[in-house]
């Protein structure tokens, strides 16, 4: 039997060590385990928890694995081992004997030994039952890493003046404004609305550097003016037409993401091909399609779909585009058997040689005649949102900030993911089978602050810097 243990050097991990192995339990301590994209987890049977005042931030990467690959996680119920009982059993065990055995084995270690583990901790029928998958098992984890809230938000500001026309009043979105947002947000925002990345199972690393492209266009091809607005570097004006049109794509998808979550309330946005893709949804229509769907929350606190159409374009768009777009048919009839509320459609463009980005929005008037019914379950959609956060901190170089964060450095030193630590653990859990992930993140995003004049949270932030 293999064991991991998460636990602070001292005399009562080496006790706790000698005696396991008297036991011919192999252990392998976790800082000595390099988890990745692939979980190896050395064939352990289980990870063993006793915790310190560290937290266990540090180690979400095996944390994550064991979820993911449905090995059991036995925690300890407190650093002060003489009251300390194996207050927890995360996870679904395939061997329940053997886990039993462990437990027993673990609840045994006596003052004898040097430690102050109580001698009569689990009996196997008391941990039999407490083996129930339903149980929101990522909430005791985070108790233990002592969870707060995350920060979010850095980067310079840009100012992207918007145009709005035929949007529903209850909505409240201005006829002309200005969205002010960050590197972090544009990064944020090229990040989510990607085709990909996702895919641990086809692409795995490859779709990191697909999202690390389509960031770099910060960077390399977008400025502040001195008027503080987003516009070419002179790097992308220089450019052939056709180099130009996939910034640009790009580009059209982020700012009707970052349109969205300031002036829709829009808390998850993703492109309908990435969850098509994962989720093995076929579509009736051909090529042309809705780019992104996504939830937001009305002012009675229903949860509605929103829809929207996507388009960029480095030139002016004029007065006949505007009002063709304005009458743009919707793609998506039904999300779920339930109509969108929202529907939208974003023109982003550039319409003077040395001015800023700009947004038209519209509200399509229609559906069309062939339109889908896309087939999207609650959990499934949130799986597919969160997926790339959790596949960018496990490939990247992990950083420690908060006890709260999960967080890794991609790219060089210049660009951060973070996540909350507790969605991450739950979003590996249901990449292992687990349900409930979209009511659980709606619980830990209640607790979110959300900043003013802002976007709602979904608990994740790219930080360039």
């Amino acid at each position: 039997m293999q064991v991991i243990l998460i636990a602070e050097p001292g005399a009562l991990r080496d006790s706790v060590v000698a005696i396991l192995a008297d036991r011919n339990v192999r252990v392998h301590h976790a800082d000595d385990v390099s988890v990745g994209i692939g979980g190896d987890l050395r064939g352990a049977l289980a990870v063993v928890v006793i915790p310190s005042p560290t937290g266990l931030s540090r180690h979400y990467r095996l944390l994550g694995a064991a979820l993911r690959r449905q090995r059991p996680i036995l925690v300890f119920e407190s650093a002060d081992l003489s009251r300390a009982t194996v207050k927890h059993v995360i996870g679904m065990p395939r061997e329940l004997p053997e886990l039993v055995q462990l437990s027993v084995l673990l609840a045994a270690i006596s003052d004898d030994h040097n430690t102050l583990l109580s001698t009569k901790t689990v009996a196997p029928e008391e941990l039999a039952g407490a083996l129930n998958p339903t149980e929101p098992h990522s909430d005791v984890l985070v108790d233990l890493m002592s969870a707060g809230l995350a920060g979010g938000r850095a980067g310079t500001d840009y100012e992207i003046p918007f145009r709005s026309i035929q949007f529903p009043p209850e909505l409240g979105v201005p006829e002309r404004g200005a969205l002010t947002v960050s590197s972090g947000d544009l990064a944020h925002a090229l990040f989510t609305t990607g085709r990909e990345p996702g895919d641990r199972a086809y692409d795995g690393e490859s779709s990191i550097w697909e999202a690390l492209h389509r960031i770099a266009v910060i960077p390399a091809y977008l400025r502040r003016s001195e008027r503080g607005e987003l516009e070419r570097a002179p790097l992308m004006k220089d450019l052939d037409p056709s180099e130009r049109a996939g910034i640009v794509y790009a580009l059209g998808q982020a700012a009707t993401a970052l349109f969205c979550r300031t002036h829709c309330g829009v808390s998850h946005l993703l492109h309908v091909s990435r969850y098509a893709r994962q989720r093995g949804v076929t579509f009736r229509t051909g090529r042309h399609r809705a780019d992104l769907f996504g939830l937001f929350l009305d002012d009675a606190g229903r949860e509605n779909w929103l829809v929207a159409e996507a388009k960029g374009r480095s030139q002016p768009i004029g007065d006949r585009v505007r009002e063709k777009a304005g009458r743009q048919k919707s793609s998506i009839k039904a999300i779920g058997g339930i109509r969108p509320a929202c529907r939208v459609l974003c023109i982003a463009s550039f319409p003077h040689e040395d001015g800023g980005l700009q947004i038209d929005a519209f509200d399509p008037d229609e559906d069309e005649p062939e339109s889908d019914d896309l087939e999207v379950t609650l959990d499934g959609f949130m799986q597919a949102y969160y997926a790339p956060f959790v596949l960018a901190v496990d490939a990247g170089d992990p950083l420690f900030l908060d006890n709260a964060t999960v967080a890794a450095r991609l790219g060089g030193p210049g660009l951060t993911v973070r996540m909350d630590a507790r969605i991450y653990l739950r979003v590996q859990e249901s990449l292992g089978g687990a349900a409930d992930l979209h009511a659980f993140t709606r619980e830990v995003l209640a607790e979110w602050p959300r900043r003013e004049a802002g976007p709602p949270p979904d608990g994740t932030a790219i930080e360039l810097s």
